[in-house]
């Protein structure tokens, strides 16, 4: 892990510099420093552990939004699909309709006027019967 790598390249820079310098291993300025350094980027690996924590769990509230509305778009989909079937369906019914209401018009002005003709046929026939 990072952490481990820290540490093992912290006490190789430790080791490093006590075999270079012929210093014991008791130089406290120096191993003072080593392990400030040392605490330091231990906080930094914290810090950076918390945060990706942090971000790991606002991907997961991300994914967890992004399937909710996933399910929400193929429900409304589906119901969209549906209400254009039943939009087909209603139109073809009125289709019929207007069709049934066009032929029935056509045989009332028939009737209409078949039934003018015939009034007329009769005040003819009246008038030549009367003579």
């Amino acid at each position: 892990t990072i952490e481990s790598v820290l540490v093992n390249g912290a006490s190789q820079v430790a080791n490093k510099s006590n075999f270079r310098g012929g210093r014991e291993p008791g130089d406290s300025s120096e191993m003072a420093a080593l392990r400030e350094e040392l605490a330091r980027t231990r906080n930094e690996l914290q810090a950076s552990k918390k945060k990706c924590e942090h971000v790991e769990s606002l991907l997961a509230e991300r994914q967890s939004e992004v399937a909710i509305l996933r399910t929400q778009n193929d429900n409304y989909s589906s119901e969209k699909k549906k209400n254009h079937q039943d939009l087909i369906v209603a139109q073809s019914e009125n289709r019929l309709l207007l069709q049934r209401k066009h032929e029935v018009e056509n045989n009332l002005r028939t009737s209409q006027f078949r039934e003018y003709e015939a009034t007329v046929f009769l005040r003819q026939f009246r008038r030549f019967y009367r003579r």
